[in-house]
């Protein structure tokens, strides 16, 4: 596979379409913190690394659900509906996202002006919820550059489901062709190939090496700094 340098995407794509948590800002960690917290609610310990956290986080929210579920079965016999828990989640992390502004990823801010620049079209496709956007969105000016905001509320089914991105091809009236779309999750990975659109994925590794194999046809890159960063001659 030939990787494209960021020179190649501004020549040949469009529209440039991205996922949000754990993407363009550091809000991975606090959805990690929330989830144990919630457990520890009912009286449990939900003793994961991060790592371990991302590996089923990053694939849907039904593979973290079953994850937690057979890690801590006590939990699914006094709590099985799932529904109940997350919420309890959401509210968990809504507090922790009052504490202090989440940063954002290494080379956004760059990698933004450059297509604001380019007069490229920009959209967040993100499987968040509205307000959870706007909290974050204000206290980061640069993330205004990005034109169209894609959220849970837009579409019918979330990411791995071709929903999201196919709302954003619609809003732009665009074709597939036209977009490329940057990921950290494998959920979004699939959510982007199955609505045609070429991928770029971003993460820090915390897959095994059979999820890295599957994949091994996306041009990979740690952060996007990383994708601005010149490969040596």
């Amino acid at each position: 596979m030939t990787k494209q340098s960021v020179e190649d995407l501004i020549n040949n794509y469009n529209t440039f379409l991205f996922d949000f948590d754990g993407l363009l800002v550091n809000t991975e960690e606090l959805h990690f913190e929330a989830y144990r917290r919630m457990v520890e609610d009912r009286g449990f310990t939900l003793n994961w690394t991060f790592p371990e956290y991302v590996s089923h986080a990053h694939v849907s929210t039904e593979t973290l659900r079953d994850a937690i579920y057979n890690h801590l079965p006590q939990l699914k016999s006094l709590e099985p509906n799932w529904h109940t828990l997350r919420d309890q989640k959401q509210r968990h992390y809504e507090l922790l996202l009052q504490k202090e502004p989440v940063p954002l990823l290494d080379g956004v801010e760059e990698f933004l002006a450059l297509l604001t620049q380019a007069g490229k079209e920009t959209a967040v496709v993100t499987n968040s919820p509205l307000n959870h956007i706007l909290h974050i969105k204000h206290h980061h000016p640069i993330l205004s550059q990005i034109s169209t905001w894609i959220t849970r509320e837009d579409y019918q089914n979330a990411k791995p489901a071709a929903d999201p991105y196919c709302a954003a091809l619609e809003k732009f009236k665009k074709l597939p062709s036209d977009a490329i779309g940057f990921e950290d999750a494998i959920k979004g990975l699939c959510s982007l190939l199955a609505a045609q659109i070429t991928p770029m994925w971003i993460h820090q590794g915390h897959y095994s090496p059979q999820v890295l194999n599957q994949f091994d046809h996306v041009q990979q890159h740690t952060t996007l700094k990383d994708l601005l960063t010149p490969a040596p001659k």
